[in-house]
């Protein structure tokens, strides 16, 4: 794996990284990126920012790994940078997983850990408002979004909607940074966009709701509206989606402004040979 920054203009440049093995990548608002590896290791990096290479310092290894359901992934920054949300899983197992939330240098908060008695699903945690939400997998083996809140430890509670989810199952979801946004994926290609706040609350019954607005995915070459992620940019106006094909290779990256109605409005195609993305948003 390697990290590019992409501008505007849809120009990019490569940075360097520590590892070439960087499983997952985030940013926070003040422009620092942290990169997961494969084995569970985690670098955080100075401000990516003109064409400067940024500086990269190792994160504390926090709590004993060897108590941790599995090794960390999907290491998600907080927005404004002093944390950062690991998930911790055993994803051929199935058992439960964890939810560890390290301290980002210079910060020297303590290290937190949340056990999901649930399955865990290979997604990213989101951060709303200093919790987390989690998409995870029930004991109907159906999945669903949780919300964590790590001053409250071993507190986990679905997310139940009565209305505005996509039809399908959900199968991804981001939040913006400035906590007023979500996305949120079927496995079906169908997206809808949201008010973070009322999709997390639960909805009494009989609760009129405004309409989520939907988001014009079009099909890839194959036909395809699969996709792999999605990342909506910190104020909530664009979304990144990496798109698949019908085997499940990445195959490119597009983009959707609210402006244009959340419909497409440009697309990246991923260098020849890549067959794996991930995306995140610098400010």
């Amino acid at each position: 794996m390697h990290l590019e920054v992409v501008g505007a203009d849809g120009d990019g440049r490569t940075i360097p990284s520590l590892e070439p093995d960087v499983a997952w990548i985030s940013t926070s608002l003040d422009g620092r990126a942290l990169a997961t590896t494969l084995d569970g290791r985690a670098y955080v990096s100075g401000p990516v920012e003109g064409d400067a290479d940024p500086a990269w310092r190792t994160m504390a290894s926090g709590p004993d790994r060897r108590t941790l359901a599995g090794p960390l992934a999907f290491g998600t920054l907080s927005p404004d940078g002093t944390r950062a949300a690991f998930v911790a899983a055993d994803y051929g197992g199935g058992g439960p997983f964890d939810i560890v939330i390290l301290p980002v240098p210079p910060s020297t908060t303590h290290p937190l850990v949340t056990r999901v008695d649930l399955g865990a699903e290979g997604a990213p945690p989101s951060w709303l408002d200093g919790r987390i939400v989690v998409l995870a997998r029930t004991s109907a083996d159906t999945i669903g979004a949780f919300l964590i809140d790590p001053a409250a430890p071993g507190r986990v509670a679905r997310i139940e909607r009565a209305s505005g989810d996509p039809p399908g199952p959900i199968a991804g979801l981001s939040i913006a940074a400035d906590g007023r946004t979500v996305a949120v994926g079927s496995r079906d290609g169908r997206f809808v966009v949201d008010s973070a706040q009322p999709w997390v609350t639960d909805v009494a019954a009989g609760t009129t709701m405004a309409t989520p607005a939907p988001v014009g995915l079009e099909p890839g070459p194959d036909g395809s509206r699969s996709f792999a992620w999605l990342a909506l940019a910190p104020d909530g106006e664009r979304i990144a989606i990496v798109r698949t094909d019908a085997d499940g290779a990445s195959v490119g990256v597009t983009i959707h402004d609210r402006a244009d109605g959340w419909r497409q409005k440009r697309s990246i195609p991923l260098a020849p040979g890549a067959d794996r993305a991930v995306v995140a948003w610098l400010p």
